[in-house]
């Protein structure tokens, strides 16, 4: 929407007047007519506009009257103001896009409050009070494009968005992204493209993005194929998952502070202790695929370590395969202890420069912004 300059009336009838136009529409309406919802929001934006350059805003329940999906957008604009904020909410919408790191549950019938609460705790309160998978679906059904997105993914998306400039995955005002918990479950997204293709014409488009782990070829492209039939354009990560392709030794040496060679040297330590366990999961998931009566695991895991041996020589695949999250958590006990600054994923998302990231990120980060033009 969009509101025009407040009229103000002078005299015994003295008032002040704003109208606003709705995309679609170009007749204006009388902001006073609008309902709660709009005025609500428009009162918050522009306090938090008016507040943005103090150090410390304090918002009281802020979710009264404000859609599911303004709750949303609310969290994610308070982020990114760069300030401390304080929120007190019963929003369970607040609660599933807020960071659970910053999460303070407080019940007047305890002395303490509980800082940091487990993840399962997280989940069960979200699927018992508010299914992020629901509202996003409601909107996804209204918007230009849809993303399906593993867990928290969509969160490092918009910082890497934002950082290079992709602004309709930034504003979100016309994607609707909807969670779903996991690789298994992309049958939800099946579901979903039959309905767009079949109730709405195909007019909304999609993807649907998934973590690699340690899938073989032949399991990725059965879940594309399927997909593919129900009008869903799948991506599945080379690597192993999203967080792998922050892990950027120039990136990381940058925001440490630690010179480049010693983060390429840990790095490399690093992951050559991950190799028995990384060749395990592989053949694992090879064995899933190929063991039958006619096909014995021993066959199997002889040709697997036949494959992954001159892989494993190459430092990319290494970085491409190994979890990155375990990797950085090494890495930071290294940083840390020998005095150098600790690395974030959400540091290295928002600061990483655009030749730091691998060519496949850039194509899906575009081919997102392009499903909200």
């Amino acid at each position: 929407m969009h509101s025009s300059e407040p009229v103000a009336q002078y005299g015994p009838e003295s008032s002040i007047d704003v109208f606003y136009t709705e995309p679609g529409s170009g007749r204006e309406k009388e902001l006073v007519w609008a309902g709660d919802g709009v005025q609500i929001w428009l009162q918050l934006l522009l306090h938090i506009h008016r507040l943005k350059e103090y150090p410390t805003l304090i918002l009281d329940e802020p979710e009264v009257f404000l859609h599911a999906d303004l709750q949303r957008r609310l969290v994610r604009l308070i982020d990114s103001l760069g300030i401390q904020v304080v929120l007190a909410t019963h929003s369970s919408e607040v609660l599933a896009e807020a960071d659970s790191k910053s999460i303070v549950w407080i019940d007047k019938s305890k002395r303490n409050a509980i800082r940091a609460p487990r993840r399962e705790g997280l989940e069960t309160l979200s699927t018992s009070l508010g299914t992020a998978f629901n509202l996003g679906m409601a909107k996804a059904l209204r918007a230009k494009g849809i993303v399906f997105v593993e867990g928290k993914d969509l969160r490092t998306l918009r910082m890497l968005a934002k950082n290079l400039g992709y602004t309709n995955i930034v504003a979100d005002m016309e994607l609707a992204v909807v969670p779903i918990n996991g690789y298994s479950n992309w049958s939800s997204a099946e579901a979903f493209g039959w309905l767009v293709k079949d109730f709405l014409k195909g007019s909304v488009g999609s993807i649907i993005i998934l973590d690699r782990d340690y899938r073989t070829q032949s399991q990725v492209d059965s879940v594309t194929g399927k997909l593919r039939e129900a009008g869903i354009e799948c991506h599945v990560w080379s690597k192993k998952e999203l967080e792998s392709y922050l892990i950027s030794p120039t990136a990381i040496a940058r925001i440490s502070g630690c010179p480049l060679v010693e983060v390429e040297r840990v790095m490399g330590e690093i992951m050559n202790s991950m190799q028995g366990d990384i060749f395990a999961r592989v053949n694992f998931e090879r064995q899933s695929v190929e063991r039958s009566g006619k096909n014995h695991e021993v066959n199997i895991t002889a040709a697997a370590l036949a494959d992954f041996t001159p892989r494993w020589s190459k430092v990319e695949y290494r970085q491409s395969v190994c979890p990155p999250k375990e990797i950085m958590s090494q890495l930071n006990r290294h940083l840390q202890s020998n005095g150098y600054k600790g690395v974030s994923f959400d540091a290295l998302a928002k600061r990483i420069n655009q030749d730091e990231i691998p060519a496949e990120m850039l194509q899906v980060l575009h081919k997102i912004n392009t499903l909200a033009s």
